[in-house]
């Protein structure tokens, strides 16, 4: 029967903060902002739309995203990154490393949710 799917359309994250949130995922990571309204800001990364929903009630997140993963097409893109979120104080860097896969490097953003970027 094939793929019935086409695609990943988008992927949306609860957040406490959503200011910080969309400043960090704006300035540090340079996604796109395509829209904000104080309660949702949707960016769009290669395709796929990333959004965040501000949810300032929000429990613990722990156990409920693993990590979000962003592709580059090169190490110094990596690298570059890597630069970025050490200088916007991002905690829990691991990386830039090499791995069987590739190169990765691991952060966390303002909520602590884990990202990774890797190419």
């Amino acid at each position: 029967m094939g793929h019935l799917l086409d695609g990943l359309n988008h992927v949306a994250i609860r957040v406490r903060d959503i200011e910080a949130c969309a400043r960090f995922y704006r300035d540090v990571l340079h996604l796109y902002l395509r829209s904000f309204d104080g309660q949702m800001a949707f960016f769009e990364c290669g395709g796929t739309e990333f959004v965040l929903i501000g949810d300032p009630g929000q429990r613990d997140s722990s156990g409920q995203l693993a990590h979000i993963g962003f592709r580059v097409e090169n190490p110094e893109k990596l690298d570059y990154f890597a630069h970025r979120v050490a200088e916007a104080g991002c905690p829990n860097i691991d990386g830039p490393k090499s791995t069987p896969g590739g190169r990765t490097l691991y952060f966390t953003d303002p909520e602590g949710i884990v990202v990774e970027i890797y190419c």
